[in-house]
């Protein structure tokens, strides 16, 4: 059995859903990533990486002592495909969150400085807020009442996987492109290995830069880096914006991405539904980007 660590999804019930508004406090670690403080098992304390881009929880291997496994399954990620062992039914808390019969996966890496990952689909009944500017994440039950100073932009929900559309231009050509939204990637922008190819990006663009990426259990991959002079979110336009795609195996990487970096220039809330994303400018809009 086969593992897709973006498109699986958790039903899980949660202590807090009563509560109208509850606020995690996180940090961001030097790739970006968000990353929220986690009890599992009532025992150990864990540091996990919020990550947009899959629905369930991982912990890498060795930063735990109380987990029983059982045998290896094979999971698919962007290098390819690897075996994970998985223990089942666990105990998970965040702040007052807290949910039973958590399965949680082995992993080999996460972001730096975190144990492991936790998915999106543990809030899938809430509005989920992404206050960058005050280093938290917010619950509602209901849409707060400053979602009036927010565009609201289309979601595409693909069994979990949020997608939205940019828009921007290249050699006087402009493009509308959507980008899964992936707070695990550390970096801003990487475009899908069709569209690299079909617009020739790597005659089209300067390449500033080339570094390799590992996934979650090693692989290696390959990534150029170019500069886009400008794309726009709705309403919203960053200049100036780096970009990367994936050189050396074709075909590997099927889905644009937009990373932690792009994230955390705008206030974001997604709503229960998965069908909208409302996004205001953040305090970080205008700040040099990272070399990740």
């Amino acid at each position: 059995m086969k593992r897709f660590v973006v498109i699986s999804i958790i039903a899980l019930s949660s202590s807090l859903t009563s509560f109208a508004q509850y606020t995690l406090k996180f940090d961001v670690n030097k790739h970006n990533n968000i990353v929220l403080d986690a009890v599992l098992n009532e025992q150990d304390s864990l540091r996990l990486m919020f990550h947009t881009g899959i629905s369930d929880v991982s912990v890498i291997e060795g930063s735990t002592s109380g987990l029983s496994w059982v045998e290896a399954d094979s999971v698919e990620s962007w290098g390819g495909t690897s075996e994970a062992r998985v223990s089942i039914s666990n105990q998970l808390r965040l702040g007052k969150y807290f949910w039973e019969d958590v399965n949680i996966w082995e992993c080999q890496r996460s972001g730096p400085d975190t144990d492991g990952k936790i998915g999106l689909s543990y809030f899938s009944d809430k509005h989920v807020e992404f206050d960058f500017n005050g280093s938290q994440l917010i619950t509602h039950n209901t849409l707060p009442e400053t979602i009036s100073e927010y565009l609201r932009c289309p979601l595409i929900n693909e069994d979990g996987a949020l997608f939205v559309e940019l828009s921007f231009q290249i050699d006087n050509n402009s493009y509308q492109q959507r980008f899964l939204l992936h707070s695990g990637y550390g970096g801003c922008l990487l475009l899908d290995d069709a569209f690299a190819n079909e617009h020739q990006l790597s005659e089209k663009l300067e390449i500033i830069d080339q570094s390799v990426l590992k996934d979650s259990y090693g692989n290696e991959i390959t990534v150029n880096k170019a500069i886009l002079p400008n794309i726009s979110w709705n309403e919203i336009t960053l200049e100036e914006v780096p970009v990367g795609f994936f050189a050396g195996k074709i075909a590997r990487q099927h889905i644009s991405v937009l990373g932690a970096d792009f994230m955390r220039r705008f206030q974001i809330i997604v709503d229960a539904d998965r069908e909208f994303v409302y996004i205001n400018a953040s305090k970080f809009q205008n700040e040099d980007y990272s070399k990740i």
